[in-house]
């Protein structure tokens, strides 16, 4: 099967068109009762172009439903879809509302996008075990999938069973990794500054040979202008006798 790339340019509106489809769920899980919550929960995770939850899992009112007896499955199935994998689901799967085919199609795309997440290449094995699937062509159409939702980006070398990954998009940030994601901006941040100051040290021997290449140019022009005018000077005597 072919390579397939997406529009980079589409990958930065991932998430606003994914924060924009949640504010009409927010707004009407706010006042929503208990048992509503549980309808508006099973709609959201069978959104097709719905990424992030973490607002929605945020609520006071769907935080309450986390020790409701009866509901907290719903809770639950949300947490696994904003933070969990396939291996998640099916771990706990006795234990949640039973998953349409969009649900489980959507649980492999989040899980896809964990798996290539800081990485350049995965191989389909590895793919095929996690997702749980049973042909590369599933997978290569689940891929490809991920590319025209541009949730990853990359290209698919078939021929050697291998993805190579140049983007995948975040998914929703548990509280207690973010300071794991702060030590990681942090050290991202000095060596960004290293190769900064490294590029201006360069730029400043640049510059303090600058005086000296255009002094050597000026030299060998010089050199230049005076065999010409000697050359001149010999044909000119040649014309005279």
């Amino acid at each position: 099967m072919g390579n397939a790339y997406p529009n980079f340019s589409k990958h930065d509106s991932v998430e606003r068109s994914s924060n924009s489809i949640l504010k009409n769920y927010l707004k009407r899980a706010a006042d929503a009762t208990a048992e509503e919550l549980s309808a508006i929960i099973m709609e959201v995770v069978n959104e097709p172009d719905l990424f992030h939850f973490g607002e929605l899992l945020d609520l006071p009112n769907v935080q309450i439903i986390r020790d409701d007896a009866k509901l907290s499955k719903y809770y639950s199935l949300l947490e696994i879809f904003a933070f969990g994998t396939y291996s998640d689901y099916v771990a706990r799967k006795e234990h949640l509302p039973k998953f349409s085919d969009c649900m489980l199609e959507k649980i492999r795309l989040l899980s896809l996008i964990s798996l290539t997440s800081g990485i350049n290449t995965i191989s389909y094995d590895i793919l095929l075990e996690k997702l749980e699937l049973q042909s590369f062509t599933e997978l290569e159409n689940l891929i490809i999938s991920a590319f025209y939702k541009n949730l990853i980006m990359g290209r698919m070398d078939s021929s050697n069973k291998t993805l190579c990954v140049s983007y995948a998009v975040s998914r929703d940030l548990r509280r207690e990794d973010i300071p794991v994601l702060i030590e990681k901006m942090k050290t991202w941040s000095g060596q960004c500054q290293y190769f900064y100051d490294n590029v201006i040290d360069e730029a400043d021997k640049v510059d303090a040979l600058k005086p000296c290449r255009f002094e050597a140019i000026h030299k060998i022009f010089e050199k230049i202008q005076k065999l010409e005018n000697d050359n001149d000077g010999e044909e000119q005597k040649s014309a005279d006798q």
